[in-house]
C-alpha cells in the first residue's frame, strides 16, 4: 500500500516594509535621497511597500511612481511661503507636534504589522514599532558645526535614540560612516553606506538642445560664460569665500567670466557689494529640477567649498553635466571625487582663487577633470545603491 501525501511548496512571503518619509520630491539632496531609492525599491517583488509622507508644505508625493498615505496640518497650519524667522519656528513647532501626534498614530494603526521600517531623517517616532528599524543618518552636522549649536542637544537626544533603537544604520560616506561611529563611540560595523547616486542621463549634455540652453539663459538672464555655485547659503556651504575668491580673480577674467550664485542669503549679497564686484555677480532663486542640468553645464566650472558635507550630492551632478569641480579637501569631499575635480582648503581663498583661475585659462587640464569626472560618477548609481539597501532590508 502507497501513501499518498501532497507537497505544497510556497512561495517566500514577502518581506513588508514601511517607508516613512519627510523630504519626498524635494531639490535638497535628502529629499533626492529617499525618492530616487524608494521609487527603485518599490520594484522589487520581494518586498511589499507601504508608506507614510508628512509634509506642511510639499506635494511632492504627487510627483512619485509609488503609492503614499500623505499626513498634512489642518489647512490653517499650512504656510505656502515662511521667509522670517517667527514663521520658520512656528513651522518647526507644528511638524514636530503633528509629525509625531497624528502621522505616528496613523503609522501605529495603519502599518503596526510590517517587518522593517525604513526612516529616511534623523528621527524616530515615540512609539514601540514590532518590526525591524533600519534609520538613516546622512550625517551629523549640528554636533560638529559649531553655527548649528541651536540643534545641538535635539540631533543628539534623537541620535541617541536611533542608536539604542535601530537594528541597523544606513548612512551616505565612509566618511559620515567614521564621524558617526567616532562621535558616539560605537562600532562602525552597525552601519552601512549606501551613496548617493547621480542620474548620468538626466544631467547628460546630449539631452539638453542648443534650444533649451537658449531658453534657460533668457529665463534667468544667464551671462554668456560663468562660474557657478549651485546650492544654499547655510553656514556651512561657505559661499562666502565664493565670492572672495572670485574678487581677487585677474580683472581680465572677471571680465570674461561672470559669477552665478543661486539661493543667496543677505549677507552673500551684502558681501558683494563690498567687494564691488555686484555687476559681474548674478543671483538666481527657486530652480525647477528640470532646469538644474542645462545651468550646470553652461557653467565653465563648478565651486563646492562647503565646511563639512555627509556627501555633496551638487560635486557628481556637475561632473554628470561635464563640467570642472573646485571643491574642499575636507570631511567627504576627497571620497566623493577621487582625484576628479581641484581640491582645496576651504579657508584659503588665495589658494581657492588660484584653482579657479587654473581651470579658466588651462584647456587641457579643463578636458582632463572633466574627463575624470565622467569616469567618477561611474562609482555612484541609484540602481546600484537601491540595491544595496534592499538587500540590507532582506538581510535583517
Amino acid at each position: 500500500m502507497t501513501d499518498n501525501f501532497e507537497y505544497h511548496c510556497q512561495e517566500p512571503r514577502a518581506k513588508s516594509v514601511h517607508f516613512a518619509f519627510t523630504f519626498l520630491n524635494t531639490h535638497a539632496g535628502m529629499g533626492t535621497y529617499e525618492t530616487e531609492l524608494a521609487e527603485r525599491l518599490i520594484k522589487y517583488e520581494d518586498l511589499n511597500i507601504s508608506s507614510l509622507y508628512f509634509s506642511l508644505l510639499s506635494k511632492g508625493h504627487q510627483f512619485v511612481n509609488f503609492p503614499v498615505k500623505h499626513v498634512r496640518l489642518p489647512k490653517g497650519f499650512v504656510f505656502d511661503r515662511f521667509n522670517d524667522k517667527f514663521s520658520r519656528g512656528i513651522f518647526r513647532v507644528f511638524r514636530n507636534i503633528f509629525r509625531k501626534c497624528v502621522s505616528y498614530n496613523i503609522l501605529s494603526k495603519s502599518f503596526s504589522d510590517d517587518d522593517v521600517y525604513v526612516f529616511f531623517e534623523n528621527d524616530l517616532p515615540r512609539m514601540r514599532l514590532k518590526g525591524k528599524i533600519l534609520a538613516v543618518i546622512h550625517d551629523i552636522i549640528p554636533l560638529r558645526v559649531k553655527e548649528y549649536s541651536s540643534m545641538y542637544e535635539l540631533c543628539l537626544k534623537n541620535s541617541n535614540d536611533i542608536l539604542s533603537r535601530a537594528s541597523r544604520i544606513i548612512t551616505v560616506s565612509e566618511f559620515s560612516r567614521k564621524d558617526i561611529a567616532d562621535f558616539f563611540g560605537i562600532d562602525k560595523n552597525r552601519i552601512d553606506v549606501v551613496y548617493n547616486g547621480v542620474d548620468v542621463e538626466e544631467f547628460s549634455c546630449l539631452n539638453t538642445s542648443k534650444t533649451v540652453m537658449e531658453q534657460l539663459r533668457i529665463k534667468y538672464l544667464l551671462p554668456e560664460k560663468y562660474i557657478l555655485y549651485f546650492g544654499g547659503s547655510d553656514p556651512r556651504k561657505n559661499v562666502e569665500a565664493v565670492i572672495n575668491a572670485y574678487s581677487i580673480l585677474p580683472d581680465e577674467l572677471q571680465k570674461i567670466y561672470k559669477l552665478v550664485i543661486t539661493n543667496p542669503s543677505q549677507k552673500v549679497m551684502d558681501l558683494a557689494l563690498e567687494k564691488g564686484i555686484t555687476s559681474n555677480v548674478h543671483f538666481i532663486r527657486n530652480i525647477p529640477s528640470e532646469d538644474k542640468p542645462g545651468i550646470y553645464q553652461m557653467a565653465a566650472c563648478f565651486l563646492w567649498l562647503s565646511f563639512y558635507e555627509g556627501f555633496g550630492l551638487p560635486l557628481v551632478e556637475a561632473q554628470a553635466s561635464g563640467v570642472p569641480v573646485v571643491c574642499s579637501n575636507v570631511t567627504s569631499m576627497p571620497e566623493v571625487v577621487g582625484d576628479s575635480a581641484l581640491l582645496v582648503s576651504p579657508y584659503d581663498i588665495r589658494a581657492i582663487s588660484s584653482k579657479i583661475e587654473e581651470i579658466l585659462i588651462d584647456k587641457e587640464l579643463r578636458e582632463n577633470l572633466i574627463a575624470k569626472g565622467y569616469e567618477n560618477i561611474k562609482r555612484f548609481s541609484w540602481d546600484e545603491s537601491a540595491k544595496k539597501l534592499h538587500d540590507i532590508i532582506i538581510n535583517l
